[in-house]
């Protein structure tokens, strides 16, 4: 691997750990889903999971929580979370006509199919 690396003047590698769960907005996801979880009893596995689901819902419209879960990556995400970055790229796959099923644009009116 190192001979490939070194074989390309234009490559640039960074090493990174295995795994590194505080660089993970996820972990995030499922502490707070935990949290909110742990003081209450259900009777079976069926309403723990329509339990789960509606908090996870809940958590879907919060937008400050999920930028929140992102902030504390302390990673640096400006190009990957500019809204015009996505719309353009939405509108690039537009013209190539790419398949893209569920894709969503975001425009000033909301959110339209494309």
């Amino acid at each position: 691997m190192r001979e490939l690396v070194a074989a390309r003047d234009w490559l640039t590698v960074f090493q990174l750990p295995a795994y590194a769960s505080e660089l993970n907005p996820v972990e995030s996801v499922w502490s707070h889903l935990k949290r909110s979880l742990a003081n209450l009893a259900k009777r079976d596995i069926a309403q723990l999971t329509a339990l789960a689901k509606t908090r996870l819902r809940r958590m879907q419209y919060r937008p400050g929580l999920i930028e929140g879960f992102l902030a504390g990556t302390r990673l640096d995400l400006t190009p990957l979370c500019n809204p015009s970055n996505r719309r353009s790229l939405a509108t690039r796959r537009a013209q190539r006509g790419s398949p893209a099923q569920g894709w969503r644009v975001r425009t000033a009116a909301g959110i339209r199919p494309p």
